[in-house]
């Protein structure tokens, strides 16, 4: 109606397979899906805009731990990528490498939310957990009880990677593990692996962690990938030297946060030869690989 404001509401988003289409902003400039717009005429058009987001999360990073009986973690058994956190154990271990019941698991990774809002996360566990958001301990339940759900709430804004730790221990009989989360835009839901991103721990400063490196193809003609292998954080300097003892190339302050990080470097524009790749972890001993460039 012509002389009166309004309220319009977008779509948040909608979802494919391995990409999502999220509300971007109105054409007026406001960024929130619910806008109000004053009708100057009678018939009154406000666009929306969208943008299209590749979905490339692959799950959270788990160590498994055995359980001291008064549910502080003791000896880590094995680590591994857990695509969702959505466990109905019951009375069976997680792996053959556990017993039934004393263990606990850590997971560490990141959230990338996709619309800038107050979301809801939601752990279902039997029995204790503690949840990190960003820092902050947003829900905890650290005591042996029954399946049950316990909520807590945080800001997150859109396009930001935000860390986060869970912490379970089952002591005795059924065993289950869930985190979902919820949102004005977002229906209450198991956090999906698309936006799970693994994230190492840091290093507690008493553990020997080799930084390992590998480049791959090699011989190499284009596009040389560099692969790390560590167990905790790290962070490093990366250079690039000819047989003549020249350095091509440099990469400082870089940091090393998720399991078997990649980095791919062009390598085109280098003329046919051996070069040596060079890494410096911060406050270790340097590392030196040899390549070929065809």
């Amino acid at each position: 109606v012509k002389g009166l404001s309004h309220q319009i509401q977008a779509p948040p988003s909608f979802p494919g397979r391995d990409t999502i289409t999220v509300f971007s902003r109105w054409e007026n400039g406001s960024e929130l899906p619910d806008t109000v717009v004053f009708a100057d005429a009678a018939l009154t058009t406000l666009r929306a805009r969208y943008e299209d987001v590749v979905l490339t999360g692959t799950g959270a990073y788990g160590m498994y731990f055995t359980l001291r009986p008064d549910t502080t973690f003791d000896e880590l058994v094995f680590s591994r990528i857990d695509t969702t956190i959505q466990f109905s154990w019951g009375d069976f271990p997680p792996d053959a490498r556990l017993a039934p019941d004393l263990y606990g698991v850590r997971w560490l990774g990141a959230i990338e939310p996709l619309i800038s809002e107050i979301y809801y996360f939601h752990v279902d566990s039997d029995d204790g957990f503690r949840l990190w958001v960003d820092g902050q301990k947003i829900a905890e339940a650290w005591h042996i009880k029954g399946p049950g759900e316990i909520t807590g709430g945080i800001y997150l804004e859109k396009g930001k990677k935000y860390p986060f730790r869970l912490d379970y221990f089952e002591y005795a009989l059924g065993a289950s593990a869930k985190l979902l989360w919820s949102s004005a835009s977002t229906p209450k839901q198991v956090i999906p692996r698309k936006r799970l991103f693994p994230r190492l721990p840091e290093n507690p400063g008493d553990t020997e962690d080799p930084l390992r490196l590998s480049l791959q193809p090699n011989p190499v003609h284009n596009l040389l990938g560099i692969r790390f292998d560590t167990q905790f954080q790290q962070n490093f300097h990366l250079r690039l030297f000819d047989t003549a003892g020249r350095m091509v190339r440099e990469w400082r302050d870089q940091r090393i946060e998720e399991p078997q990080h990649w980095l791919f470097w062009p390598v085109a524009d280098l003329q046919s030869g051996i070069y040596w790749m060079e890494l410096e972890p911060e406050g270790k001993a340097t590392v030196v690989q040899p390549f070929v460039k065809m």
